[in-house]
């Protein structure tokens, strides 16, 4: 056995050349997400409580898409794997003519697999410990090299789940009968159009129920949880798609078969019937252009959006030009303008978790013109309402008994519970009110009645801090501690979400990259089937112009073919994750999927198709090669 071993590994190296590129991005793709989750894990350790549920969400976000990668690159792995199973047809079937049980053929294929790793695992963790250095440097993170433990982590999950495929892919090409095989008695039977009937029916059940549970939903729940919940629902349409897409298809080809025989369109017709030949073929690209192209522009839109809402957000709230706060509490005097500035006291309280919460007193006045507060809860017509339009809370916040606070969005739901914070070394006690979106994702502010503050820590006529409507000429910074204009308060908004999103960039770059790489290898291993078609062709006579015209045809279908899901799935993906990140008010009602930056995707894969496809067929046109094939 170790000497056919061998034999296989120095044959079809042409064939295994992909194979050599997969196993390497998988462990190169494993490290690296495995990486910036145990980056994550360790960065939050040091952030509130907001912060650190954000980055666990984010965490959690990155393994959930990194997975779907994953099982996308091992089924392409397993495309491979059969394609070089069946480019070796002789050799099998001969060696099973000997009498080698099929399990013994299979372990020869997975001996040769694992002879196959040692270069590919080496070079996967070179790849993304040099990859992961680059991106931890430029984003000046805490940790620049990859731990050792990750690459053995992700070199054991690769190889786990290797074998696992191989081997069940392997299994299934062995169990084949070698006589049966010999007399050509394994013939793909065509799909009746009963079956067809039934799984529309299937799929049109299921959105049925979906679409049922989510209007039930928005009975059960509040109008914001209802959000929340309808949309990671609706992330089970993908699951609606991929069962399908496939008898959609079957109805779309005909139709379109039809038309073109019709309208006299000769080669798009050929076109049809050399990818319908291939059918399981074009179900596997298409799929990977469809998840992956909606993962990576769903990404791309839920990141655009959300920097866009949160910085619109923040310079829609602030109404003041700088703050300062003093590090000494001063008395109120005869400097004081009411019509000018707002003199108040600011801290950063300790909660009872340990985390840390800036507290602000304020009065109806500075909600009335300083900061615009929306609440967190929508109603039930998707709005958030202004905390000024709470006649209640205007009438109270300026008295000292009253001890509601505003909080962010975090503490939603917990209208009514009681509250202790350390604010300057005392205990306070407030009643939550209300919970509003933060104009300042990176941090945590609550307000207060200034008049209850001050009663509470004795402060009665004293400020530490003072908000200026118009900056003002001179400030005594020798006094001053901390210090803000509005401009500045947006940069820093803006760019703390943008760190935040950065994080999972690389991830969907990745995301688009592989894609890519997939799809030429479904086209390579595509042309190795043509080569026969293309040779009968061209010895009736067909022009390699007439050839290319009906390959280019059949690339654009399967790309024309993606279209609607794509677009469909990018809004649903992008929607039902932005929703699980971020409190649905931060988006203001609106979730925008650029259509040129679809547009600019498809074009990418259209382009690289194409390309590939027109390099395919020079190959296989060649005069030599043709009468080679017609001879054999």
């Amino acid at each position: 056995m170790g000497k056919m071993v061998m034999l296989l590994r120095a044959s079809s190296k042409k064939e295994k050349r992909f194979l050599y590129i997969s196993y390497l991005l998988d462990v190169f793709l494993i490290s690296i997400v495995l990486m910036i989750v145990k980056l994550l894990e360790e960065t939050s350790f040091d952030l509130s409580a907001s912060d650190a549920g954000q980055s666990a969400m984010m965490a959690t976000g990155i393994i959930l898409v990194a997975v779907m990668i994953i099982v996308f690159f091992l089924w392409l792995i397993a495309m491979e794997f059969k394609g070089l199973y069946d480019s070796r047809a002789v050799f099998n079937r001969n060696v099973k003519l000997m009498g080698c049980p099929g399990r013994k053929l299979m372990m020869l294929y997975i001996l040769e697999m694992l002879y196959m790793q040692i270069p590919c695992v080496a070079g996967g963790c070179v790849l993304g410990a040099a990859v992961y250095h680059f991106y931890a440097v430029g984003n000046s993170e805490v940790i620049v090299w990859m731990k050792p433990g990750i690459l053995v982590a992700a070199i054991v999950i690769h190889m786990c789940i290797l074998f696992l495929t191989v081997a069940i892919v392997g299994r299934q090409c062995v169990r084949q009968s070698a006589v049966t095989e010999q007399r050509g008695g394994y013939v793909r039977k065509e799909k009746r159009p009963v079956s067809i009937i039934v799984q529309l029916i299937i799929v049109a059940a299921a959105v049925f129920v979906i679409q049922g549970v989510c209007r039930k939903m928005e009975t059960l729940f509040s109008a914001t949880d209802a959000l929340v919940y309808t949309q990671a629902l609706k992330l089970a349409y993908m699951a609606v798609v991929a069962l399908g897409f496939a008898p959609v298809m079957r109805l779309v080809f005909a139709i379109a078969d039809a038309i073109g025989k019709r309208a006299g369109a000769f080669h798009f017709v050929i076109s049809l019937k050399l990818t319908k030949s291939y059918w399981g073929r074009f179900l596997v690209m298409t799929f990977l252009i469809i998840f992956s192209g909606a993962f990576f522009s769903g990404l791309y839109a839920l990141f655009g959006t959300t920097r866009t809402s949160a910085d619109n957000l923040s310079r829609e709230s602030i109404h003041y030009q700088s703050y300062y706060i003093f590090n000494q509490t001063e008395a109120r005097g005869a400097d004081e303008r009411d019509d000018e500035a707002f003199y108040t006291l600011r801290y950063r309280a300790q909660m009872e978790d340990g985390g840390h919460i800036w507290v602000t007193g304020i009065n109806d006045q500075y909600l009335k013109e300083y900061e615009t507060f929306q609440l967190a809860e929508l109603t039930a017509d998707g709005e958030t309402p202004e905390l000024t339009a709470d006649e209640r809370l205007m009438d109270a916040v300026d008295r000292d008994d009253f001890d509601g606070i505003i909080l962010p969005h975090d503490f939603l739901g917990l209208n009514g519970e009681k509250i202790t914070l350390t604010i300057n070394h005392q205990d306070v006690t407030f009643t939550i009110y209300a919970c509003v979106l933060s104009h300042a994702i990176d941090r945590m502010d609550a307000y207060v009645s200034r008049a209850y503050l001050e009663k509470q820590l004795g402060a009665d006529g004293l400020y530490n801090t003072v908000f200026y409507m118009e900056e003002p000429e001179a400030v005594d910074m020798d006094h001053v501690s901390v210090s803000q204009t509005n401009e500045q308060i947006w940069e820093e908004n803006y760019d703390h979400v943008v760190q935040g999103t950065e994080t999972m960039e690389l991830i969907f770059w990745m995301i688009l990259i592989c894609s890519i790489f997939a799809v030429c290898t479904c086209l390579v291993m595509s042309g190795f089937d043509n080569e026969r078609n293309l040779a009968y062709l061209q010895g009736l006579g067909t022009g390699k112009k007439v050839l290319r015209k009906i390959y280019i045809f059949q690339v654009i279908w399967n790309v024309a073919c993606t279209v609607l899901p794509v677009s469909f799935l990018t809004y649903i993906f992008a929607k039902g994750i932005g929703y699980l990140l971020l409190n649905p008010g931060y988006y203001q009602g609106k979730f925008s999927v650029n259509s040129a930056d679809l547009t600019a995707l498809f074009v990418v894969y259209l382009a690289v198709s194409i390309a590939m496809q027109l390099f395919m067929i020079k190959k296989a046109t060649n005069n030599e090669k043709y009468i080679r094939v017609l001879r054999s």
